[in-house]
């Protein structure tokens, strides 16, 4: 789990840096999950967390260079594999969408259009930051310790 979402990104991000002599962007795709505990996420939660320290660190290193780096953070973005990996069913997505503050989640396209965006010319002064599109279906409050949690199915981490 470490290896897919943190080494490899890593590994990208690097590669990409080496090549981009006129600048450009370099976007992270991070989750919800890096910055609040989600059951079921141990592993991957970790990595991501990991992936947006990288983000705002390759950010600093890079940002002399012309180069901006920043992540996105999509919440529940309801996919076959976000159903079948977190095993959840179909149903189920009405009751994981409940607690995001917008009542719904992202969609793909949601997420198209943020990455078109932060890797565009415009977004060229937005530096280290992370889009983080909607509450987590389920978190704990690390100021308190309550869990909010509002998911049916399971699955390992």
């Amino acid at each position: 789990m470490l290896d897919l979402n943190l080494v490899v990104a890593f590994a990208g991000c690097r590669a990409a840096a080496r090549r981009m002599d006129a600048g450009g962007a370099i976007l992270n795709v991070a989750s919800s999950t890096g910055m609040h505990a989600a059951l079921n996420t141990g592993a991957y939660g970790a990595a991501k967390a990991g992936l947006l320290n990288l983000t705002e660190t390759l950010a600093a290193e890079l940002a002399g260079r012309g180069i901006w780096v920043n992540a996105i953070s999509p919440g529940m973005v309801p996919t076959e594999s976000f159903l079948r990996v977190l095993e959840f069913r179909e149903e189920d997505v009405p009751q994981l969408r409940a607690p995001c503050p917008s009542g719904g989640s992202a969609l793909r396209e949601d997420m198209a259009a943020a990455v078109l965006y932060l890797s565009s010319p415009a977004a060229g002064w937005v530096i280290g930051q992370n889009l983080w599109s909607a509450a987590p279906s389920s978190t704990v409050d690390r100021r308190t310790g309550s869990s909010a949690s509002h998911q049916t199915g399971g699955g390992a981490s």
